[in-house]
């Protein structure tokens, strides 16, 4: 575990798995258990690399939600997700010693080291804003050592160009942005297949936390199920779920 000079904050902002699950909608109806447990293994292992990074870990959601004795609970309030992200964001900045790192629960590949490199360039650079782009025009991380709340008021956010439009306006308020690697997120069917072949390549899971050992590949084999063409009959109903990526890009789906 890397230790901060000043410890810092983790704050995970989600609507809580049900809700989710809900939302999302990653896998048919049918696999409806297998949706909820994904996105709870999604906050576990969110929540897992905080506490790896040494974080203080706020979870922030619009009710409140069972959480490990470690992890503090923030109700989100505003009228919608640019007025809830910058509240939340400023009401933990007031607690907090060090930088603070805004994640959601929809990046499976997030681990401590992120926050790690995230942790230890503000150190360098406290008035820098760290960003962890996603690969469908959103973000899975922004980190700083003071509120955002202006900056992120401008925000067009839950659409395809929400990390352009971020670092336009940081960009504009003359805020140095580093940039880490790009992560998968999970906010539609078609992103969970492109995650899944990745995770699937790497070594022995060696990217992913160790609370994946069941679920990845039970997820695999639910995939390739749904991907077989249909022997048994030729009126068997053919799966719903989409198994072709859309040629442009849709708008990412916010906490």
């Amino acid at each position: 575990m890397l230790v901060f000079m000043k410890r810092q904050t983790l704050l995970v902002f989600t609507r809580g798995v049900e809700s989710e699950a809900a939302c999302r909608r990653l896998l048919p109806a049918r696999l409806a258990p297998m949706e909820r447990a994904l996105h709870r293994e999604c906050l576990s292992a969110t929540l897992r690399a905080g506490r790896d990074a040494g974080c203080r870990v706020v979870v922030s959601s619009p009710t409140a939600m069972r959480l490990p004795a470690a992890a503090a609970y923030e109700r989100q309030r505003g009228r919608n997700f640019g007025e809830r992200i910058g509240a939340a964001m400023r009401r933990v900045h007031a607690d907090a010693d060090g930088a603070v790192m805004v994640v959601g629960t929809d990046a499976p590949g997030l681990t401590a080291n992120h926050l790690e490199r995230a942790g230890n360039h503000l150190e360098r650079h406290p008035n820098a804003v760290v960003v962890g782009p996603s690969r469908d025009g959103g973000f899975y991380l922004l980190a700083s050592r003071r509120s955002l709340e202006r900056e992120l008021d401008g925000v067009s956010w839950c659409t395809g160009d929400t990390l352009r439009s971020l670092l336009d306006r940081l960009d504009l308020a003359g805020i140095p942005v580093h940039l880490l690697d790009p992560l998968d997120d999970l906010d539609r069917p078609q992103d969970l297949q492109r995650w899944l072949t990745r995770a699937s390549g790497l070594s022995s899971h060696s990217g992913l936390s160790n609370g994946w050992g069941w679920l990845l590949p039970a997820l695999l084999r639910a995939l390739a199920e749904l991907r077989r063409p249909a022997l048994l009959g030729a009126d068997r109903p053919r799966p719903s779920w989409p198994l072709r990526l859309p040629g442009n890009r849709a708008a990412p789906v916010c906490a």
